[in-house]
């Protein structure tokens, strides 16, 4: 018995919006209002060093949105199914850069977990490998629990 799943990665400017103000605020903080960070009267970064914390700190967050809105518009740009057969998941993965089809037999998957925060259920696989997937992506909540259901057997 062979299941098919539509799973197409997904990243808007709305629903990263918290992501993207962070980024920018940091960024422009320091230079609309100068600050040092002080505990109890003794300064710990002084305010020229602060320009530069936030700085780092702004773009990490806004290269951390470049990044997963690449690969999610590379993924979309290729068939993202998932094709779950009796014994082994099938699905593409961005792995530097590039496409790969991914074959992971069912038996290999040593445990599973289920972030709610993220809606992120990741799969542990032998030899320490991962692979997370994002209950956002697919069709709707039916067909991620159909798949939940076959891969946490």
């Amino acid at each position: 018995m062979e299941e098919k799943f539509s799973y197409t990665p997904n990243v808007s400017l709305s629903s990263s919006f918290w992501e993207i103000f962070a980024g920018v605020l940091l960024i422009a903080l320091p230079f609309i209002y100068p600050f040092s960070i002080t505990l109890g009267g003794f300064t710990i970064v002084p305010y020229p060093w602060t320009i530069y914390l936030c700085i780092v700190v702004g773009l990490s967050i806004l290269w951390s949105f470049v990044s997963k809105a690449r690969k999610a518009a590379k993924l979309k740009s290729h068939d993202c199914t998932i094709t779950v057969n009796e014994d082994v998941i099938t699905f593409k993965e961005l792995i530097k850069g590039e496409i790969k089809d991914i074959a992971l037999p069912i038996a290999d998957i040593r445990s599973s977990k289920f972030d709610k925060e993220d809606d992120e259920l990741t799969l542990y696989v032998d030899g320490g490998k991962t692979y997370s997937f994002v209950k956002t992506y697919f069709a709707g909540d039916e067909e991620y629990k159909r798949f939940e259901s076959l891969v946490t057997k």
